[in-house]
């Protein structure tokens, strides 16, 4: 048994950080880890690379070795894994990366044997095809690198499969078979530049080398470049929440399987992409694996996880079977020497099998020395018998042997079958789990959305609570200046009031001038008058008196013009008296427009106090909403056990159905009987009307009929209405419909229709008796007694005839309602669909159905009073006519009577 080669490379320091603490310690087959934040951890490996060493160090190392194994018939892998920025693409990729130099190494190992073939001078030549795959997984779907898009969607998706041949191997993957190092040079180049840069670090390349040697030896080397193992610091939950549930799901499988290994337990290595694909490594298999892991200074929880992972590897034992081709080439010549004993029958088998076994060695590739081993132990000096006790004994072994082998491959099956079934079983409860995390995301991504709704409600409620301050706040102030402006226009209004006292103090003033004036006018007029008695009394003195008379006049004449200036000045504060009147109105106005202002603003103030009130009030509410929606949230998720109760529900709820159908079909067959009695009655009821002559008893027949006619529409009506409170229990209680009730619904239709369609012939055939047995009756009464008793007779024939042709119209009215209520039911049962499919009908659906069903029973009740007046309409109608026959009656006993005493 052997075990994984470990190796360890340091990525050298960036320049800025070369002074840096160093918290990896190491020597050749030892690497520690020490940091504030972890535990310290040492851990032996098989070799410590440093920083100096290059991808070339490593492929001359490690992997030729590997490409030595492979040329053995053992597979081989190297995986090359760290956390970011640690290295790994450097030493992976590009033309002196790992992927170039494996495949250069495995093609220049090949030449060197088939050099090695010649130059010995072996008969068989070395024979072989090499075929490549490069690819790369990203969220568990792998992608060829060597194919264009163009042709990826012709082939299909990729898939992993086991084969007993070739192991596992890559559906629908181009392997495409290449001679020469530099063509498998080219499709490499080619396939890195196809490769998904933005999303590196979830991505897992590999590149599989097929060898075929011989036409006999085949093996593989799978050399992969692994994920980034920083997810390995975080919670398994998170990461799937952040990056998805397949992003990293090969590394945490892969890290699972490595810290729970067990030599004796088989790993389910099906579960993710990577773990498959090292099906050899995990299960202790065919296979040799180095395993590289990349870490740098400064990253101590990194390389933590990198180690721990890396000391789980070193638990895993493998079995490799390297090719002999010695042993080979011996069973080969002992098979044909038993081919060439049982072909023969020869008693001398020591001479046969050497000389066979010389043969075999002469003819196998390689095989010369185990053809000379086998024919010296053929002529050892034993004796033939001894010989043959020991062919016997090996074939006995190899029996037994080829026993086990059919044993152990049936058992392989049979476990193979087992983890087939387990593998299944595992998908689908896999399946179930990732529904349930999807439902589980779902929720939580509703939850976010509602507490984002939330956030955003009470987001717009704080920005409209401040647009409701500004506004509140511009309000007062707009409040404020109206009240300055008013004070202001009150201090003018006093000052314009004090100016207008004073004026009217002024025109007081001005007033009372005048009265002076106009009485000292008057004391002159009166001076004047005295002076011209005077003066007719003196007329000596005429000189004094018209100087004095001159005198008067000059101040009579200043009076004047102090009179027209006081009026002047009188008019002009009278006008500014008005217009002071007027512009103390026009404020008045203006104050009360602004008190009009001041109180709608304090109104509008309120009105917007109340609508934040009340915005305030949505907003709890809509909280309260919230609260509301989230407990029903809790509920639906407690809803989901009670799926199966409401299924065995509606499984009685279809058990009862099936026995309401039975019913309904009970009741359409007692509705034929009863239309078949109808029938016969109907015929029996013609049969006697023309089989009587007497008119009492065809008149008091009639009247039974009519009667036995009314109580039948009567219970007509009434068993439509017990029909239609059946279908509506039916509709409400009977959510669920099938295809069996459907077919039996239309043969109903059809044989009511069909009955329906028998009636109708009925009757037309009872119209064409009636009226030939009405001629009949006609000519008999005509030629057995008078023309008056005629005349009579068949009036009231004519009577009854009308009757019951109203009694039949009644009939049809009946017949047609029960078809038209037959439709609604129709109807309503469609109706009923919605709420069928396996859920609820909603609260709409539900309204209109109501409604339609309250339309409905206005209807019949409508329906059903038409009905009773007619009915109540007919029974007057059938009294008048049993009134007029018993005149009839007793007009004929009368005249009847007078012909008998005319006669006698």
């Amino acid at each position: 048994m052997e075990r994984v080669l470990r190796v360890v490379k340091l990525r050298p320091r960036p320049g800025d950080e070369t002074g840096a603490a160093e918290d990896i310690t190491w020597d050749s087959e030892t690497i520690g880890v020490r940091g504030s934040n972890v535990k310290d951890l040492k851990i032996k490996v098989d070799k410590v690379l440093d920083t100096t060493v290059g991808s070339e160090y490593v492929a001359t190392n490690y992997v030729t070795p590997l490409a030595a194994e492979v040329l053995a018939g053992v597979s081989g892998v190297f995986l090359c894994f760290g956390a970011e920025k640690t290295g790994r693409s450097r030493v992976m990729d590009g033309r002196n990366g790992l992927f170039a130099l494996s495949l250069r190494n495995v093609f220049s190992m090949l030449e060197e044997k088939q050099q090695r073939r010649a130059a010995a001078r072996q008969p068989q030549k070395l024979e072989f095809v090499v075929r490549i795959s490069f690819f790369e997984i990203c969220d568990e779907n792998v992608r060829d690198l060597l194919r264009d898009d163009n042709q990826k969607a012709a082939v299909g998706p990729i898939r992993l499969s086991d084969t007993l041949e070739y192991g596992t191997v890559l559906d629908n993957c181009s392997s495409p078979a290449v001679p020469r190092s530099a063509d498998a040079m080219k499709l490499l180049e080619a396939g890195l530049k196809r490769r998904y840069s933005s999303v590196s670090r979830k991505l897992i390349t590999g590149l599989r080398i097929e060898v075929l040697q011989d036409r006999t030896i085949y093996s593989n080397l799978l050399v992969l470049e692994g994920q980034t193992t920083n997810p390995l610091l975080e919670r398994r939950s998170v990461v799937q929440l952040r990056d998805g549930y397949d992003a990293f799901r090969s590394l945490f499988h892969f890290h699972d399987l490595v810290q729970a290994y067990h030599p004796d337990a088989v790993a389910d290595v099906r579960r993710s992409c990577l773990t498959w694909l090292l099906k050899d490594v995990l299960q202790g298999q065919n296979a040799q694996m180095c395993c590289m892991l990349c870490v740098q200074q400064g990253e101590p929880r990194a390389t933590r996880k990198g180690m721990e992972m890396l000391h789980g590897l070193g638990n895993i034992r493998l079995a490799p079977v390297r090719y002999d081709p010695r042993v080979s080439a011996l069973c080969r010549a002992m098979r044909r020497e038993m081919l060439q004993k049982a072909s023969s029958g020869d008693a001398d088998v020591a001479g046969g099998s050497g000389g066979d076994a010389g043969a075999a060695a002469s003819a196998g590739a390689g095989g010369g020395s185990a053809g000379s081993l086998f024919s010296n132990a053929g002529t050892s000096g034993v004796s033939g018998n001894e010989q043959q006790k020991r062919i016997n004994a090996l074939e006995g072994e190899a029996l037994t042997l080829e026993a086990r082998l059919a044993k152990s491959e049936n058992e392989k099956r049979r476990a193979q079958a087992d983890l087939e079934t387990q593998r299944r079983k595992y998908d689908e409860t896999l399946l179930a789990f990732v529904a349930l995390k999807k439902q589980r995301l779902q929720k939580e991504s509703e939850k976010l959305e509602k507490a984002r709704a939330l956030v955003e409600m009470s987001r717009k409620f704080n920005k409209l609570e401040e647009k409701w301050e500004k506004a509140q706040y511009s309000e007062k102030d707009k409040l404020v200046n109206f009240e300055k402006e008013i004070v202001e226009l009150t201090f003018e209004r006093q000052k314009r009031v004090e100016e207008a006292e004073k004026l009217e103090k002024t025109l007081a003033e001005l007033r009372s001038e005048k009265a002076e004036l106009e009485e000292e006018g008057e004391k002159v007029k009166r001076a004047l008058s005295l002076v011209k008695l005077e003066r007719a009394r003196g007329e000596g003195q005429t000189e004094e008196l018209n100087a004095e008379l001159a005198k008067l006049l000059a101040e009579k004449s200043e009076s004047e013009k102090k009179y027209g200036q006081m009026s002047v000045k009188y008019s002009e504060i009278v006008t500014r008296l008005e217009t002071l009147n007027a512009a103390q109105t026009a404020n008045d106005d203006q104050l009360s427009t602004f008190r009009d202002r001041v109180a709608s603003l304090k109104t509008q103030l309120e009105r917007e106090t109340q609508r934040s009130f009340e915005k305030g009030e949505k907003v709890e509410a809509l909280q309260q909403k919230e609260k509301e929606l989230l407990a029903r949230l809790n509920t639906l998720e407690s809803e989901g056990l009670e799926h199966e109760k409401e299924t065995l529900e509606l499984k009685k709820t279809a058990e009862s159905e099936r026995n309401q159908r039975s019913v309904k079909e009970l009741e359409i067959e007692r509705l034929k009987q009863e239309f078949e009695h109808v029938k016969t009655g109907m015929e029996k009821g013609f049969l006697a009307l023309t089989k009587q002559l007497n008119p009492s008893d065809v008149f008091k027949q009639a009247g039974e009929a009519n009667e036995w006619e009314i109580t039948r529409l009567k219970k007509t009506v009434e068993d439509l209405e017990l029909r239609l409170s059946e279908a509506r229990q039916q509709m409400v209680s009977s959510p669920v419909t099938s295809p069996k009730r459907e077919r039996r619904e239309e043969q109903l239709h059809e044989e009511i229709k069909r009955l329906r369609h028998e009636l109708k012939h009925q009757r037309q055939e009872q119209q064409k008796q009636e009226q030939a047995e009405t001629a009949k009756t006609s000519e008999v009464t005509f030629s057995s007694n008078g023309s008056a008793a005629t005349v009579h007779r068949s009036d009231a024939e004519r009577e009854l005839h009308d009757a019951n042709l109203q009694l039949k119209l009644e009939l049809e009215a009946a017949e047609s309602r029960v078809q038209e209520l037959e439709d609604r039911t129709r109807r309503l049962e469609l109706l009923q669909n919605d709420g069928r499919d396996g859920g609820a009908p909603d609260e709409q659906a539900l309204r209109q159905q109501c409604r339609y069903l309250e339309a409905s029973v206005l209807e019949l009740e409508q329906e059903r009073a038409r009905l009773l007046v007619r009915a109540t309409s007919a029974e007057e109608q059938l009294s008048e006519v049993q009134f007029q026959m018993q005149d009839l009656i007793r007009d004929y006993e009368a005249q009847l009577a007078a012909l008998r005493r005319g006669a006698g």
